[in-house]
């Protein structure tokens, strides 16, 4: 990776960009934060925010993630879920990843933290808790964000 491109994607960057780019671009993005993160060049707070900016374009696609990429993503948030640790707003971040990129062993993982994690502060609970409900109301597949679009 060209040391440029690592310096062009921070916060500011991420948020000046328009709502719909190329579905390559997304891809690119979503890789270059993933390798900082890995890397240990920014922190996980600043990871968090960073995808949701990206995803916040994805979306605009209304296309799945590539699996592969979208494997990944789902991984990683899992190795980093701990209720316990997150305040709520990485708990809102992460559940907005989780829906919108359709991220099914993270889903499953915040389920199973609700009656898993006694020490979770109730904030974080009801999060969760409106996070199930909406993914439920939608037809409960969190793997399509773009099922309700389809089944209207």
């Amino acid at each position: 990776m060209l040391r440029n491109e690592v310096r062009i994607v921070n916060f500011d960057y991420l948020k000046k960009l328009p709502d719909r780019i190329p579905t390559e671009e997304i891809k690119k993005l979503f890789n270059l934060t993933i390798e900082l993160f890995e890397k240990k060049e920014i922190e996980k707070s600043d990871f968090l925010l960073y995808m949701d900016e990206i995803t916040s374009r994805q979306t605009y696609t209304y296309e799945l993630l590539e699996t592969k990429l979208k494997n990944k993503i789902d991984n990683m948030l899992c190795s980093l879920w701990d209720a316990k640790c997150y305040n709520i707003d990485d708990v809102e971040l992460i559940t907005v990843l989780i829906v919108n990129l359709g991220l099914e062993k993270c889903y499953n993982k915040i389920k199973e933290s609700i009656t898993h994690d006694a020490n979770m502060t109730e904030e974080i609970k009801l999060e969760i808790e409106d996070t199930i409900t909406d993914v439920e109301k939608d037809g409960g597949d969190v793997s399509n964000p773009y099922s309700s679009y389809t089944n209207n």
